[in-house]
């Protein structure tokens, strides 16, 4: 039953955050409703992961144990991809194009099975990165883009002190190298040459402002809880959920201050999973993390 409210409570989340972003000017109440029709729950984790991309967004799905899933209708309904290839098989990350989400990157839960991409919304893959063409570790943890830096893709691997990093849409990947070793790393895209890299199996947050060249540790209330949603992101402000509430970053990761620092108003207890638009009302799921 876990499994199955996780996957209904993630699946209800998206649905909202891409409502409210399709109608953000005029955003007020917002109706959450349910999504998960040809969903297959299983029995493990429940939804793992979830993105979308274009204008009518396509969206896709991880569920833990069980595959990808693809929604053309705004996760009305769900279909499964089925193949051989280790995204299908057993998928571990996913990213959709912002521009077109017929166009998708994946990798496998299998380790070394490197970086995927598909461009008919998931019925064919190639393989299009592995160590052997520049990337820093055949093992995929997570990857990022962002509408605004079109052609940019960051990778984080699962172990090591380096992300991996595109400027081409995925065809090179150059390395950007910290001092600091990341376990289970996600990186996320402030702007072209501002990032921040989190684990999701600890409390580490490092930053860097000059494309990876340079790397620093976050200070102030950096704290949240490890796990799949560990901060969202929207152009440079940064929220994550603590043990105390919220923490927030206005200065893309660099600074965080806690919850009752900001005159903004705040959910008062943890969220498992928040997001927020551009009119910066937040959507957020209230939970204890029990």
């Amino acid at each position: 039953m876990r499994s199955f409210a996780r996957t209904l409570t993630s699946l209800v989340l998206m649905l909202c955050v891409l409502a409210v972003a399709a109608t953000a000017s005029a955003a007020g109440f917002v109706k959450w409703s349910p999504a998960n029709q040809g969903l297959e729950t299983g029995s493990g984790a429940g939804v793992m992961a979830l993105t979308s991309g274009g204008p009518k967004p396509i969206a896709y799905a991880i569920v833990d144990g069980v595959g990808l899933f693809r929604s053309t209708d705004w996760g009305e309904t769900w279909t499964r991809l089925r193949g051989e290839v280790p995204p299908l098989k057993a998928p571990y990350a996913v990213a959709a194009s912002p521009a077109d989400g017929n166009v998708v990157w994946a990798a496998g839960k299998e380790l070394g099975t490197g970086l995927w991409q598909s461009t008919d919304g998931g019925a064919t893959w190639k393989k299009i990165g592995g160590q052997d063409a520049g990337l820093a570790s055949d093992d995929v943890q997570a990857i990022t883009l962002q509408a605004e830096t079109a052609n940019l893709i960051l990778v984080g691997h699962r172990s090591g002190n380096s992300i991996s990093v595109s400027t081409d849409g995925g065809k090179s990947g150059p390395r950007a190298r910290s001092e600091w070793d990341v376990e289970q790393q996600l990186p996320v895209i402030v702007s072209r040459d501002k990032w921040v890299v989190l684990s999701l199996a600890k409390e580490v947050v490092r930053t860097t402002a000059d494309g990876g060249q340079t790397w620093a540790a976050a200070t102030g209330n950096a704290n949240y809880f490890p796990g799949p949603l560990p901060v969202i992101q929207t152009e440079g402000y940064l929220f994550a959920s603590s043990h105390h509430g919220t923490n927030k970053s206005t200065d893309g990761g660099q600074t965080w201050m806690a919850r009752g620092t900001s005159p903004a108003a705040w959910p008062r207890r943890s969220c498992w999973a928040c997001s927020l638009v551009r009119d910066s009302t937040m959507a957020a799921t209230g939970s204890s993390r029990r």
